[in-house]
């Protein structure tokens, strides 16, 4: 099966200053319509904690926060959240207007289908690398989920296993049961996912709140969804 190789995946931006940050891929998920013509791709990348880029001293940023973008091919939102009071700060832009340029290097290869819990064992123990790939069906909108198990429990005597991975990035508006993109933080986010059963998956799903004109973040109550996963192992 086609599937992406993150271990050799990169999202790289070009400032107008002509610095490059590269970065290494978390996931990817693929927005389609009803007939699976594809309406859009986005890539996360990960995170990292903000830095003073190229000073001489002091490199960590004051206050002290995290980034991490997620962009297709003609936007992107950074999530930043900082650590002292917890409140957010994203951007969300069309690529040319922040960046000289941004590119997406997603190589894929091939894996194979782990279509039994004992073919997941042997691979567990060959220390295999794992991809999961969840497909999720929304009225008109099919979402594909693709990303790298990070965390997996299995007990092969009683036939169990438990993905638990992320962050990854999903359409809030969609699994909240929006309008697609009905408002800009609805667009892309940031969930959590749980799988123990190939026919559905829990997420816990990272939203924008405002509190007094303030913004923050916060993980909603687990929500479940019926799905086709799909166990990919790579070499």
């Amino acid at each position: 099966m086609n599937c992406l190789d993150f271990n050799e995946s990169y999202l790289s931006w070009e400032t107008n200053t002509e610095s490059i940050g590269r970065f290494t891929l978390d996931s990817r998920y693929s927005l389609r319509s009803g007939s699976r013509k594809l309406i859009e791709t986005y890539y996360l990348a990960s995170g990292v904690m903000a830095g003073n880029v190229y000073a001489t001293s002091g490199l960590p940023k004051e206050p002290v926060y995290t980034f991490q973008i997620v962009a297709s091919h003609n936007d992107f939102t950074i999530f930043r959240d900082f650590e002292m009071d917890g409140k957010c700060d994203d951007t969300l832009e069309s690529i040319l207007v922040h960046f000289k340029s941004l590119h997406i290097a997603a190589k894929e290869t091939q894996g194979r289908v782990l279509s039994r819990v004992e073919d997941v064992f042997l691979a567990v123990q060959n220390n295999r690398r794992l991809i999961a790939n969840v497909m999720l069906e929304f009225g008109e909108h099919v979402v594909d989920l693709h990303f790298p198990v990070k965390h997996i429990n299995i007990q092969i005597n009683s036939g169990r296993f438990q993905v638990e991975t992320g962050p990854v990035a999903v359409p809030l508006a969609l699994f909240f049961k929006h309008k697609v993109n009905e408002t800009e933080h609805d667009k892309v986010g940031r969930a959590y996912v749980f799988i123990n059963d190939y026919h559905k998956a829990e997420f816990l799903l990272q939203s924008v709140i405002v509190t007094d004109g303030r913004l923050s973040r916060k993980y909603s109550q687990a929500v479940a969804y019926p799905a086709a996963t799909t166990l990919i192992e790579i070499e």
